[in-house]
């Protein structure tokens, strides 16, 4: 059995951190698909809110400041339609 612990952002719904226990078996492990390449739309997504996150200034401070300098404000069409906050996208 492998177990995965990944810990990590604020919960929303209690404030404290946001800890997640994942189990697999084997039979689990053998119907886990990879894509064969990223996907554009969530790549997108993902990096628009590491952009607008203040948190890691050590890892991303660098690369947000890059990143904003590019793109000179170039994000108003995407900061209405991704929320700040939760899943995307949301049903």
């Amino acid at each position: 059995m492998l177990c995965i612990l990944v810990v990590g952002g604020g919960c929303e719904c209690t404030g404290g951190d946001l800890m997640l226990r994942i189990h697999f078996t084997g039979n689990d492990l053998a119907g886990v698909r990879t894509a064969a390449r990223p996907d554009v739309l969530w790549e997108t997504i993902l990096s628009f809110h590491r952009l607008r996150d203040r948190r890691g200034p050590v890892v991303y401070g660098e690369w947000r400041a890059e990143a904003r300098t590019r793109l000179g404000g170039e994000t108003r069409l995407l900061a209405a339609l991704v929320p700040s906050r939760g899943y995307f996208p949301t049903s």
